[in-house]
């Protein structure tokens, strides 16, 4: 039901391993979500990577991925990180864990978007935290940062990404990782909502006699959190309302996110 606004060139790097000792030892990204794993939804929000790479053992079925495995074993983020930098060659590295449950292209794409000149852009979930598997670097900067570590094998990757001129933008959805059994359960509650939600867009678009392939339902709840957050909540929906107001006179749609969003960058 969404489509890509953004259109920057990017690898991605799926950090696919650890042990799970939270949830017993299973392996985490094939966990399932409404039938769909962990790791095959990271790969579909790397969906417009020119190139994608996945740290950790090698799981069946999947194609067009290069898997590598860190060296040493269980060295960490960092060192998983480092073993990813050897494929591709894109100016900007997208990284994401294999446990975010409901992660999208839409986020990724939106994150290569908001590097502009800096060092990266990151996710940053409802409670503030900065999510250093949802991020963008750039490749230059990110190895630059490695580089300067004694050694990557248990270095804290807030350390690497510390170093770095960030972008931080705000997803709900970067909180969504699964490292419980009751993370999972609680993302399999949300994926029904979503099931609920995206029915009723689907009834919406049929009765209003819309083409779902032309709404980009990602990016306009993107913009709405953008609006809700840097103005106030009310200016939400008026601001969704009449987005669909411009679009209907004639207006492209994601010229119309675009200047609301240059707005909002006006007022930050």
């Amino acid at each position: 039901m969404s489509r890509c606004n953004y259109r920057v060139e990017y690898d991605a790097i799926i950090l696919a391993g650890g042990r799970a000792r939270r949830l017993g030892g299973v392996d985490k990204p094939l966990i399932e979500i409404r039938g769909v794993t962990l790791l095959e939804t990271a790969l579909a929000a790397a969906g417009g990577a020119n190139s994608t790479v996945v740290v950790g053992p090698e799981r069946p079925g999947l194609r067009d991925v290069t898997w590598v495995l860190e060296e040493p074993p269980g060295s960490g983020p960092v060192g998983a990180l480092a073993a990813g930098m050897g494929s591709g060659s894109a100016p900007l590295v997208a990284v994401l864990a294999a446990d975010l449950a409901f992660v999208t292209r839409s986020a990724v794409e939106r994150l290569a978007a908001a590097v502009g000149d800096t060092d990266g852009a990151i996710a940053v979930d409802g409670s503030g935290r900065d999510q250093y598997l949802l991020a963008v670097y750039r490749r230059t900067s990110l190895q630059n940062s490695m580089d300067a570590l004694p050694s990557t094998t248990g270095a804290p990757l807030a350390t690497v990404a510390g170093a770095l001129r960030l972008v931080r933008i705000r997803d709900d959805a970067a909180g969504t990782d699964c490292d419980t059994w009751d993370d999972v359960a609680g993302a399999r509650r949300r994926s029904e909502e979503e099931r609920v939600f995206e029915e009723w867009v689907d009834e919406l678009c049929e009765a209003l006699s819309v083409d779902p392939t032309e709404v980009d339902v990602d990016g306009l709840l993107d913009l709405s959190r953008e609006v809700a957050h840097g103005i106030e909540r009310r200016a939400a929906p008026v601001t969704t309302y009449l987005a669909g107001v411009a679009v209907g006179a004639g207006g492209d749609l994601e010229e119309v996110m675009a200047k609301i969003t240059g707005l909002l960058g006006d007022r930050g």
